[in-house]
């Protein structure tokens, strides 16, 4: 089973793309507190990580560039997720896998993570 990892402090964000993976077939985790989500992701190994930018006390940016410099945790997926107008430049800067636009169309958000996870 595929492994999704959500990480992002709006609580009615996470609950839709958490069902909506789920009754996809994917085991979704969430990460409330972004301070945690090294520990998280070290115990989970997830295959995907949709990663919001904005966050109160470590940016996705931040997250992203340390996983993409570790060894370890370079090979998980990461999709942005932001309403930031420039979420997509970002997203390339960081060497992110991917970027969703808030607020996103639920089609979008199965095809990119089918993209990075697909499900046999």
């Amino acid at each position: 089973m595929k492994k999704v990892l959500i990480c992002d402090d709006d609580e009615g964000i996470v609950d839709v793309m958490k069902i909506i993976l789920e009754n996809k077939g994917y085991k979704v985790k969430v990460c409330a507190n972004e301070s945690l989500i090294f520990k998280i992701i070290s115990k989970e190994k997830p295959d995907v990580l949709l990663l919001d930018l904005w966050m109160p006390h470590l940016s996705g940016e931040e997250i992203t560039k340390r996983l993409k410099k570790n060894d370890a945790t370079k090979s998980i997926k990461v999709i942005i997720i932001s309403a930031h107008r420039f979420a997509a430049k970002i997203a390339k800067e960081i060497k992110a896998d991917d970027y969703l636009l808030k607020p996103f169309d639920i089609y979008d958000l199965e095809k990119k993570v089918k993209k990075y996870a697909p499900l046999l």
